[in-house]
């Protein structure tokens, strides 16, 4: 069985024997797990053959206690749906185990591979409005710091910063990103300023009074298939309430490229179980100039390092596929908005 790492990649588990640390330990003990079968996934430890029924998947967690609360309680809401992995309880009977000043969560272990776009990008969209049903009726609070055109005017001044480091840079990497970022920074004002033209507002406020919640970390790497062709959800960290057009955007975005028939039917499907307010499939086409991956390459070479990103391969991809990205757009203006 593969492994898996806090986002839900399907990796290699570290070989040879590891000692966790302190905190791994307690945390395990607070499960009841063997601490000296725990298997280093990344920052993540799967228990193998644990005492309980099946394997599982032991995570720090980062964000705080009060977005663990309402995650686990994602979580336990959607247990019936067959979409996530089931949380597993500690031998206190609580939701989470606190070690020292740190958070711990664990759930089921989901073996199988991660979903390959565009190959199944149909299933992938299928299953999110799945998801999106089975979110129904679980209140979470809703941040406004998260919609979009607000996050968006912090990560264009992230560019901009981005662009006057790599312009005082030496190596490729920054006469590239230097190169470069004026084109991808007025898809970003132009993203911005589409949406701010649009009925975002309304969708917003809709969604900060109703009780649906979203993944907001929805990639092909936190997707998973099982060895029956099920599909599952993981890495429900970051969930809260979002308008469902930005986890479709991440899915769609996490694939090598855009086409725009193939789009088109992975909405189509994703329609099929749970359509889109008609606001929202207008906004598609602006969401997706949105540049994302140009702005991680930069926080991947400037900020921090992240395991598995290589900043200069991402760069290049994501010039490389710009050009691809706009006619894409363009198209489904055109058949979206009829513009």
């Amino acid at each position: 069985m593969s492994g898996s790492w806090p986002g839900g990649g399907r990796t290699a588990a570290t070989p040879g024997p590891v000692s966790p640390p302190p905190g791994a330990i307690a945390a395990a003990a607070a499960y009841g797990l063997d601490t000296g079968g725990l298997e280093p996934v990344a920052s993540a430890y799967r228990q193998a053959a644990a005492w309980r029924a099946g394997d599982v998947l032991l995570k720090p967690f980062r964000y705080g206690e009060r977005q663990l609360y309402y995650a686990t309680g994602a979580l336990l809401h959607l247990e019936r749906s067959g979409l996530t992995p089931n949380l597993v309880w500690t031998r206190a009977g609580e939701r989470y185990a606190r070690v020292g000043g740190a958070f711990w969560y664990a759930t089921a272990w989901i073996g199988g591979r991660t979903l390959r776009l565009p190959a199944d990008l149909t299933a992938a969209c299928r299953s999110l409005a799945r998801f999106h049903t089975a979110a129904e009726g679980y209140f979470m609070p809703y941040g406004a710091e998260r919609a979009w055109p607000r996050r968006w005017q912090g990560l264009l001044a992230d560019l901009k910063d981005f662009q006057a480091r790599a312009q005082t840079g030496h190596d490729p990497f920054d006469g590239a990103y230097a190169r470069a970022a004026p084109a991808f920074i007025r898809r970003a004002e132009a993203a911005l300023a589409a949406l701010a033209a649009s009925p975002y507002a309304r969708l917003e406020a809709h969604v900060r009074a109703g009780q649906r919640f979203c993944h907001r970390d929805c990639t092909a790497a936190n997707l998973v298939r099982d060895e029956f062709g099920q599909v599952w959800f993981v890495d429900l960290d970051t969930a809260g309430p979002e308008l469902q057009l930005h986890d479709l955007t991440r899915l769609l975005l996490s694939g090598p490229g855009l086409e725009p028939r193939a789009v088109l039917s992975a909405l189509a499907a994703y329609e099929s179980v749970l359509p889109l307010d008609p606001a929202e499939r207008q906004l598609l086409p602006a969401s997706l100039l949105l540049p994302r991956e140009f702005w991680w390459a930069a926080v991947c070479r400037y900020r921090h390092a992240r395991p598995g990103v290589d900043p200069e391969r991402l760069l290049q991809q994501t010039i490389t596929g710009a050009p691809a990205r706009d006619a894409c757009v363009k198209a489904l203006q055109e058949a979206l908005c009829g513009v």
